[in-house]
């Protein structure tokens, strides 16, 4: 057993289209938190629903970069690996993209009826951003340190959760509704 070692081209997809997965899946995770948590307060108005509504959007899209990301996963390491890896492997990512799918027409159909306006700038309190982001980083720094049985590990992966929060709320932050 054990995973096999991919050299050349195809390593470097592997090794990218990894943390590509692990970035969108958080992602998807965090824009869906935060379309539930705003559908849990009972949007009236149609900026609200508007948000809730971008918001599932990004969850469904970064959801299609995951599965597609599992898929090329899959092809990429075809060769390596025995054939019953690669039956089992392609229709876990070809089911989960259906059902994405599915749920990505449902979303337009919602959108579809809703008023179409902008939402309405909002803020998170900066307190709670930087608490969130230095919670996540301090639990993947101690989980990892922990399950790796080393602390440069842990360190490591935190200083990479840090560096990933700050970029997605800088990049995805306006559009999520979460800064100005």
């Amino acid at each position: 057993g054990g995973w096999p070692d991919a050299f050349g081209v195809r390593g470097a997809i592997v090794a990218v289209d990894g943390l590509l997965i692990v970035l969108a899946g958080q992602v998807a995770f965090v824009a869906g938190v935060l379309a539930i948590w705003r559908v849990l307060r009972r949007p009236s108005d149609p900026d609200e629903l508007r948000l809730v509504q971008r918001r599932l959007g990004f969850a469904l899209a970064a959801g299609a970069v995951v599965t597609a990301g599992q898929a090329l996963q899959s092809v990429a390491l075809h060769p390596l690996l025995p054939a019953w890896w690669f039956a089992l492997a392609l229709p876990a990512a070809v089911v989960p993209a259906l059902v994405l799918g599915a749920a990505a027409h449902g979303l337009r159909e919602a959108v579809a009826v809703t008023p179409r306006v902008e939402p309405r700038p909002r803020v998170f309190p900066w307190r709670l951003v930087i608490a969130i982001g230095v919670g996540a980083a301090l639990l993947i720094t101690v989980g990892s340190a922990y399950t790796e049985d080393s602390w440069a590990e842990g360190i490591s992966r935190g200083v990479l959760e840090a560096v990933a929060f700050a970029v997605c709320f800088a990049v995805f932050g306006r559009r999520l509704g979460i800064r100005l």
